[in-house]
């Protein structure tokens, strides 16, 4: 980098559920991770996305924004200053794109767009935003990739008994994960895109990307409540 640090676009990328220890299996994540700065050790503040979220956006523990639990979703505190509103100050345009409006504030945000992750094109999605938020001259975007969600509740939620508390799914680790996987590359090829659109558009060198993710996945390797399935505490 060199330009003045405040020149740069940032996009924060989360990819709703993936697991640190299969990056190895995303070319497109692999490749920034070796050319970037990677972050080995983080640990998420909650298992959950509604909440995760609101502590990315404030750097707060869920206690002090006040997401801490599914069904305080709506409490979060209105006096909190969160990072769109800190870069609106500084000439930022700010902009969200995510599965529902209920898992992240809508404090600072310039646009605030909501997708249906059923139907969803990540691909022409990102792209289109991208292309519209490059008429701005410096730009903060967050973007939510909730695939590797999406695919586990509909190919195992939907397909077990959620008052039940029986052993079928924990008794099929290897499954569950080999399942998971199966998906990555779909996860890595969003990545891809996003960066060769910024190509495209002489973005990349003015543009911060950081990719995260809210919370890992559960396998099965600890037995619990069904609800807890597809999240890792």
């Amino acid at each position: 980098m060199n330009k003045d640090i405040s020149d740069y676009n940032i996009i924060l990328v989360n990819l709703d559920g993936l697991r640190q220890d299969k990056v190895e299996f995303c070319d497109n994540l692999n490749l920034l991770k070796e050319k970037s700065i990677y972050f080995p050790n983080m640990i998420t503040v909650s298992p959950y996305t509604l909440t995760a979220h609101h502590s990315i956006i404030t750097g707060l523990y869920p206690s002090q924004h006040g997401v801490d639990s599914y069904y305080h979703m709506f409490r979060f505190k209105k006096n909190l200053v969160t990072i769109p509103e800190l870069l609106k100050r500084a000439n930022y345009f700010t902009r969200c794109d995510i599965q529902l409006d209920t898992l992240m504030t809508k404090k600072g945000f310039d646009e605030y767009d909501v997708f249906d992750e059923h139907t969803v094109d990540y691909k022409t999605r990102h792209r289109n935003i991208l292309k519209d938020i490059s008429k701005h001259d410096k730009f903060f975007l967050f973007l939510q990739y909730s695939k590797l969600h999406t695919y586990l509740v509909s190919e195992v939620m939907s397909k077990t008994d959620k008052d039940s508390n029986d052993d079928e799914y924990f008794q099929n680790v290897q499954g569950n994960e080999n399942r998971f996987v199966s998906h990555l590359k779909e996860c890595d090829d969003a990545i891809g895109n996003i960066m060769r659109t910024l190509d495209d558009l002489k973005l990349l060198d003015k543009t911060i990307v950081i990719v995260m993710a809210d919370h890992g996945t559960s396998f099965g390797e600890k037995k619990g409540r069904k609800i807890l399935w597809y999240i890792c505490i």
